[in-house]
């Protein structure tokens, strides 16, 4: 459950003045990942769009255990 709170605390969360908008082709499979991710968030009980699959994604995302695990 706190882990729901906390996604939906991400997409709440109110935009800066000084975002970027960011836009790129994906894959079939992409975005079928997607999309996936999209129904595990209305699964539990989050409504989103599939920017709100890729905000979780980046805001979850340990970039430091990443690179660790795979230098």
């Amino acid at each position: 459950m706190k882990n729901s709170q906390n996604i939906k605390k991400l997409i709440n969360h109110p935009r800066s003045i000084n975002s970027n908008v960011v836009g790129f082709r994906v894959s079939t499979e992409e975005m079928d990942k997607l999309k996936d991710t999209q129904k595990a968030l209305r699964n539990i009980g989050i409504k989103g769009n599939i920017t709100n699959a890729l905000r979780v994604m980046v805001s979850t995302f340990d970039l430091h255990m990443w690179t660790k695990a795979t230098l």
